[in-house]
């Protein structure tokens, strides 16, 4: 990987601030960086860990953890970012455990990496019973991608606490999600002194309105509840989904009692088991696995990443990797939507299928280069969904979801 790094360092300079709660920085918080002047969009916060509260992000400024290490905050909000100007900015917000987690009117690209939303919590009078309090939600963003994350649904008992949340709601946006868990909030139901009755259906791990969605290695888990039946796993309201597995993946409903996916829309599920099994008439399922990309979210300066494709044995594929990602832009008619922008600089690398269900592996040694570290870059593959020989005058053509990787 070499060579696509050396490309890394075409990216715009950025200035690094440290924020640390104990003074060992050049800010004690994360608003108080985000509200000096000096901070500009570009930047990036290296975030000791601490309690950071309630944090509004209005510029396109990194939010990154210190290596190793995590920080932790009540509620994020992200808003209007690049909105007023249309500039495509890239926000990063890494190593964050939040309680809540809202993405909205963002005109630039967002990546979560090695994100959790959803806090364990108790209720007040009964430290035994596990509660969580999580929310994540994303309204109106162009191009959102989550790697390595988790996203929690709160866990609850009214009136105590408000009825459960989806790992995710969203609406109106486009998103990829690639090797993370989402799981719908479990409702225990109205809160008597003695337990917990039957009073909400439990929300879906991932509940979508008028959205894009790509799920490269995602698995869903519906919330539970003690009413008859459980949740979706997945629940559309229009839009499109494009979801890839390995064959080993499960998308569970909590119970078998309700579809695993459910309402209406379009698009394709490849290589996805699901419980209960059954697909809405919506949704495709094609004979032959879609290819599938899996990488680590967070690759470490100084030591390797492993990238595996996933794809038809013999199929010839070419694994693409850039610092400057461009989402769903059509270059080539006959490939369809080619999301790395080949007016930008990227590196290809030549890869071959070993099976629907077996990995061809490519490992990447990466620099030690501490000027690197924060910045992000994307992975595609480009497959040819035939072996050679097999081929006609105009071969298939295949293109996996991006993947996000981020340099620490």
């Amino acid at each position: 990987m070499p060579d696509a790094l050396l490309l890394l360092l075409l990216l715009p300079l950025t200035t690094d601030w440290t924020v640390d709660p104990a003074g060992g920085g050049d800010f004690t918080s994360i608003g108080a960086a985000l509200a000096a002047p000096a901070v500009q969009s570009g930047d990036r916060l290296w975030i000791a860990p601490g309690e950071y509260g309630f944090v509004v992000v209005e510029k396109a400024v990194d939010l990154l953890a210190l290596p190793g290490l995590r920080y932790t905050a009540n509620s994020v909000l992200l808003r209007d970012l690049g909105a007023a100007t249309g500039a495509a900015g890239t926000t990063t917000v890494q190593g964050l455990t939040t309680n809540t987690l809202r993405i909205d009117r963002c005109a630039g690209r967002i990546e979560l990496v090695d994100v959790e939303v959803g806090r364990d919590a108790v209720l007040s009078h009964d430290p035994a019973l596990p509660m969580v309090a999580g929310k994540c939600e994303i309204f109106d963003a162009d191009d959102v991608r989550i790697a390595g994350s988790l996203l929690r649904g709160s866990r609850q008992c009214y009136p105590e606490a408000s009825s459960p949340k989806p790992g995710l709601l969203a609406a109106r946006s486009r998103i990829a999600i690639s090797n993370s868990t989402l799981t719908g909030g479990d409702d225990l139901g109205l809160e008597f002194w003695w337990s917990c009755s039957a009073h909400y259906p439990s929300p879906p791990a991932l509940s979508a309105g008028a959205c894009e969605l790509w799920l490269s290695a995602v698995e869903l888990r519906g919330g539970a509840t003690n009413w008859s039946g459980s949740s979706n796993a997945l629940y559309l309201n229009g839009g499109f989904v494009d979801a890839r597995g390995t064959g080993a993946e499960l998308w569970s409903s909590g119970q078998a009692a309700t579809p695993a996916i459910a309402g209406t829309g379009k698009g394709t599920l490849s290589g996805i088991a699901l419980l209960p099994a059954g697909l809405p008439p919506w949704l495709a399922s094609p004979p032959i696995a879609r290819p599938l990309l899996v990488a680590p979210a967070v690759a470490d300066l100084g030591g390797s990443a492993t990238v595996e494709l996933y794809a038809p044995l013999g199929a010839p594929a070419l694994l693409a990797l850039s610092p400057h990602p461009a989402f769903a832009a059509a270059v080539l008619p006959r490939l369809g939507p080619v999301w790395f922008a080949l007016d930008q600089p990227y590196v290809l690398h030549a890869a071959t299928g070993l099976g629907e269900t077996v990995p061809a592996a490519r490992s990447f040694a990466l620099p030690a280069d501490p000027a690197l570290a924060g910045a992000s870059f994307t992975l595609q593959a480009l497959v040819r969904m035939c072996a050679p020989g097999t081929c006609g005058a105009t071969p298939p053509y295949d293109v996996t979801p991006p993947l996000t990787a981020l340099l620490h």
